[in-house]
């Protein structure tokens, strides 16, 4: 690549060495893990010994604080403008080979490439991203202002590495400012909990896969979902939020708009990851929708139960129209894009599905701190987590994970009922080992079931006050659409084949699909159908026992 010999001494050690690959589809210009981590050793090789700098400061940088700003501007931009750049329209030369190109205004910098008599010069870019129309500076005297800047040959940095097109499996919605070596670590972090290897694990990223010197033709922007950004996230099974430490990725419209192509498509997943120790690039946090492969609920909500608190507050109070741009027209193309979409349902669909998104992550944190119904100490009384969780009428599926809580009682049950969503059509609870959970609990959430249910499993397993009167109130409750059951009530000592005959005889119709566990009671069986629930139910007289009166008492 003739351009290496731009840059710095450490950063020509580590730089891509082999030939470039064009790609000209830019949603084809996914990275593979492991060559971001290629590029986390640039930046810790390059960043001290060449002398990085922030292109808004100035500021000389430690490789903890290098962001996508940075890094494009002291490597990316030079290193994929691979055979300089041609200011056109200064004043009349002369200029010499090797004189000093500034631009002040970009802070960017260059020598001329040849001599040259007229009012074009050819630049070999040593730093940052010329722009027309900014003053230039050759050896410190003004040089005029460039009416255009013509790249000769551009590239992106995914083409610079040479390894072809690839695929994105996940796309990247970022804020720029973050720490590039964080951003690195959280994508690890991902790749980990989605058991993908550094080789197969792809994400499409903006700054890596769009030309930055000749950006404007990459994104497509006359019609936005003819941009690389539209076509990249189509192309991916979800989106990975990076959100840095103080939530600043959903302040900006970009990464809005990304979010709300995810919203509004239901085949789409979602997952979000951080850093919460700022330009360590460690300790990323990952916090995902649904359960990530070979995982349990309990594994879910303990992989989430450190996820920053306010990075969840920030998520719940966005609205994705509000979003900021550094371009006042990008801004009015993505608006023009939500009227298109039918702005005003989708819009405040989607708004919800992103407050709910991250309610249901933090229901059991909040109800062991007590906050479920006013989460937000800045602004008390406006957070409630059940309503966020019920007003989502685009939630089809829930699963929530309250195991070994001793704050699951009525009262909690109270709140949890009142969550439920009426477009609910699976519902996944478990309370396995809650002590306090009891029959009158088990009450409060069978009748808070959402009546368009078609597929319902709690676990109960140890919990132990629940009896054979809970069964009971919970299969006279269950919706008459439900068409699988699963119940896990291992070890809850109070149950015995009195609830299991009522439970056979209120069984609805519907269910098509039973599973039921009941090892460590009186029963101390499993059934795995509707039919072999109904035989060992059958040579029970359940009207013969006593207990029977508490459903008189309890309504």
């Amino acid at each position: 690549v003739p351009v290496l010999g731009q840059l710095g001494s450490e950063a020509r050690k580590v730089c891509p060495s082999s030939d470039p690959c064009i790609i000209e589809q830019v949603e084809l210009r996914a990275m593979k893990l492991q060559e971001m981590h290629q590029l986390a050793g640039i930046v810790k090789a390059a960043c001290i010994n060449d002398g990085w700098e922030h292109p808004r400061t100035g500021k000389q940088l430690l490789p903890g604080q290098v962001d996508m700003y940075a890094v494009v501007h002291n490597y990316i931009g030079p290193v994929t403008a691979t055979d300089g750049i041609r200011l056109i329209g200064l004043s009349e030369g002369p200029y010499r080979k090797g004189q000093v190109v500034t631009q002040d205004d970009t802070r960017a910098m260059g020598i001329v490439r040849i001599d040259s008599g007229g009012v074009d010069v050819d630049v070999e870019v040593r730093r940052g991203i010329f722009w027309p129309q900014k003053p230039v500076f050759i050896d410190s005297v003004v040089a005029g202002v460039p009416e255009q800047v013509e790249v000769l040959a551009s590239l992106s940095y995914k083409e610079l590495l040479g390894h072809g097109p690839q695929t994105p499996l996940w796309y990247c919605t970022h804020w720029w400012g973050e720490p590039v070596l964080d951003f690195v670590a959280c994508i690890s972090e991902h790749a980990e909990g989605r058991a993908l290897s550094s080789s197969t694990a792809s994400y499409w990223i903006c700054g890596y896969a769009n030309r930055q010197n000749t950006i404007q033709v990459d994104i497509g922007m006359n019609d936005i979902s003819a941009s690389s950004f539209y076509k990249a996230m189509h192309l991916a099974v979800g989106i990975l939020l990076v959100v840095d430490a103080q939530a600043q990725v959903f302040s900006r419209i970009w990464c809005d708009f990304e979010l709300y192509v995810n919203l509004t498509d239901s085949g789409m997943a979602l997952d979000i990851v951080t850093v919460p120790d700022v330009g360590t690039g460690q300790g990323a946090l990952l916090f995902s929708g649904n359960m990530l492969p070979h995982e349990t609920l309990s594994d879910q909500r303990r992989r989430e139960r450190n996820f920053p608190l306010p990075i969840f507050i920030a998520g719940m109070r966005v609205q994705l129209q509000d979003g900021k741009s550094s371009v006042a027209i990008d801004k009015e193309r993505i608006l023009a894009f939500f009227v298109g979409q039918g702005a005003g349902q989708q819009l405040d669909r989607a708004n919800r599905r992103l407050r709910s998104l991250f309610a249901k992550a933090l229901f059991p944190r909040a109800l062991a701190l007590g906050i479920l119904e006013d989460c937000d100490s800045s602004s008390p009384g406006t957070m409630s987590l059940p309503e966020i969780l019920r007003v989502d009428d685009a939630r089809s599926e829930l699963s929530l994970s309250f195991a070994q809580m001793g704050e699951v009682n009525v009262a909690s049950m109270h709140a949890l009922a009142k969550s439920f969503a009426q477009s609910l059509q699976e519902l996944q609870l478990s309370f396995t080992g809650c002590q306090n959970l009891d029959d009158a609990g088990v009450q409060v959430l069978a009748r808070g079931l959402p009546k368009g249910l078609h597929g319902l499993q709690l676990d109960l397993l140890g919990c132990r006050s629940i009896t054979d009167a809970a069964i009971e109130q919970l299969s006279l409750a269950l919706p008459a659409q439900l068409t699988k059951l699963t119940l896990h009530c291992d070890n809850c000592t109070g149950i015995t084949l009195a609830g299991l005959s009522l439970l056979s005889k209120n069984l609805p119709q519907s269910i098509q699909d039973f599973h039921g566990t009941f090892y460590g009671t009186p029963i101390d069986d499993a059934f795995h159908s509707v039919s072999s629930l109904r035989t060992a139910a059958s040579g029970h007289d359940s009207t013969t026992q006593p207990w029977l009166s508490w459903t008189a008492v309890m309504t």
